[in-house]
C-alpha cells in the first residue's frame, strides 16, 4: 500500500524545490512519470496548475505545502517502518520459516491465486464499468504492501513472516502479475495493453531490503540501539501513515464523491482477503500470530504498483475513472488497521494489568511460610 505514496506525490520544479525533484530522480523516472499523471487527473480543472511541457512535470503553488508534506511522510514511513521491523527480527527466525514453509505457501497461494479470483468475482458481481473493473483487477493482482509489516507488529503478528512474505511476493510479482493480468484482465476492453512496472517492482524491493538490512545489523551488534530504533521507528511510521490518510482526504476530495458502489468495492475486496487469509490459516492449524500475518498479507495489496500500471498503460483521459478506487482502498485499509492496532494494544494493556494484580504462586507460598 505505501508504495502508492511514490505515485501520488507531486514532483516540483523551481528554485525553491530542487531537493524534492532530485530525490524523485533518485527514486526512478518511471515513478516520476506516474505521479505526474496522477496529479494531472486530480487537478485537471484547477486553474492554478501549470504544466511544463519540456520536462513533463507539474507545479501547483496552491498545493505546494501539502505536496511537500506528503512527500516527507512517504520517505519517513518507508524508511522507519522497514528499519524498525528489521530491528526486531533475526536470521534464525527467517530460517525457521523456511524450514517449515507451510505458512509461506498458504500466503503466496492466497496472494496470487485467491485474491485475483476474489477480485474477478467481486467485479463481475458489482457489474462495474469496464475502466473501474480493470483498475480493481489490477489491484487484486498486485503483491502485498509494506504497510502489512507495520500492522503485523502493531497487532502482535509474526513480523519475520510478514517481511518474508512481502519480499517474496514482490519478487514473484515479476512473473505472477503478468500471468494473472493476462488471465483476468482481457475480459474488458484495454486489458490486453497492460504494462507490468518492472522498475517499480525493483525499487519497491530495494526500499524493503536496504532499511531492513541495517535494522538487522543493529539487532545483532547493538541490541539496545535496535530496541530504540524499533520503538521510535514504529511510532514515526504510525504517525506518518495516519498523516498520509488525512492528507489524501484533503488532496483528493474527488475520490470521495464517486458513489457508494466504488466504496463498497474498495471495502469488500480487502475484507474478503483478510477473512480468507485467517480462515485458511486456521484450517492449516497455524498459530495465532501466523494467522494474523497471513490475513494482513492477503488483504493488503500494493496500491503503488497498481497506480503505476494504470498510468503507464492507459491514456490520461481514463485515469480519472480508474484511480479513485485505488485511493479508497488505501484509505480504508489504513483506517481499519489503525483502529485495530489501538484496540488490540488497549486490550493487551488491560490484560497485563489484570495479570499483574494476581499474586504469583511463589509469593503465596512465601506468605504461607511466613504465617506458619
Amino acid at each position: 500500500m505505501q508504495c502508492y505514496l511514490f505515485t501520488s506525490t507531486c514532483v516540483h520544479t523551481g528554485s525553491d524545490s530542487r531537493e524534492v525533484a532530485a530525490a524523485w530522480c533518485i527514486v526512478g523516472r518511471n515513478l516520476k512519470q506516474a505521479q505526474f499523471y496522477v496529479f494531472k487527473i486530480m487537478y485537471s480543472e484547477n486553474d492554478n496548475i501549470t504544466q511544463n511541457s519540456d520536462n513533463g512535470t507539474l507545479f501547483s503553488p496552491k498545493n505546494h505545502i501539502l505536496d511537500t508534506t506528503f512527500f516527507v511522510c512517504t520517505i519517513t514511513s518507508q524508511i522507519t517502518v522497514m528499519l524498525s521491523m528489521g530491528a526486531i527480527i533475526t536470521l534464525q527466525e527467517i530460517r525457521e520459516h523456511f524450514q517449515r514453509p507451510l505458512s509461506i505457501l498458504i500466503a503466496l497461494a492466497l496472494q496470487y491465486i485467491g485474491m485475483p479470483a476474489v477480485g474477478f468475482g467481486l467485479v463481475n458481481l458489482a457489474q462495474l464499468p469496464p475502466t473501474i473493473a480493470l483498475s480493481a483487477m489490477i489491484l487484486a493482482c498486485c503483491p502485498g504492501g509494506t504497510a502489512s509489516n507495520l500492522f503485523s507488529f502493531l497487532c502482535y503478528g509474526d513480523v519475520s513472516l510478514s517481511i518474508m512474505l512481502t519480499t517474496i511476493s514482490t519478487i514473484l510479482a515479476v512473473g505472477f502479475m503478468p500471468l494473472n493480468l493476462w488471465i483476468y484482465a482481457q475480459h474488458w476492453e484495454g486489458g490486453d495493453q497492460l504494462k507490468v512496472p518492472y522498475k517499480s517492482i525493483a525499487i519497491t524491493l530495494a526500499w524493503i531490503l536496504i532499511p531492513l538490512f541495517f535494522g538487522m545489523l543493529a539487532k545483532k551488534f547493538c541490541p539496545k540501539l535496535a530496541n530504540v530504533i524499533n520503538h521510535v521507528g514504529s511510532i514515526l511510521g504510525l504517525i506518518s501513515i495516519f498523516s498520509m490518510c488525512i492528507l489524501q482526504y484533503i488532496m483528493f476530495p474527488e475520490a470521495f464523491n464517486t458513489g457508494w458502489t466504488l466504496w463498497l468495492m474498495a471495502v469488500t475486496m480487502p475484507t474478503v482477503g483478510f477473512t480468507f487469509g485467517y480462515l485458511f490459516s486456521i484450517i492449516a492449524k497455524l498459530n495465532v500470530k501466523q494467522c494474523k500475518t497471513i490475513s494482513f498479507e492477503t488483504g493488503i495489496q500494493s496500491v503503488g504498483l497498481a497506480t503505476t500500471v494504470v498510468v503507464t498503460s492507459f491514456p490520461t483521459k481514463m485515469h480519472g475513472q480508474m484511480t479513485p478506487v485505488l485511493i479508497m482502498f488505501a484509505i480504508y485499509v489504513t483506517i481499519v488497521f489503525l483502529i485495530l492496532s489501538v484496540v488490540l494494544r488497549i486490550i493487551n494493556y488491560l490484560n497485563k494489568r489484570k495479570f499483574d494484580r494476581i499474586p504469583s504462586v511463589d509469593k503465596q507460598c512465601d506468605e504461607m511460610n511466613t504465617f506458619n
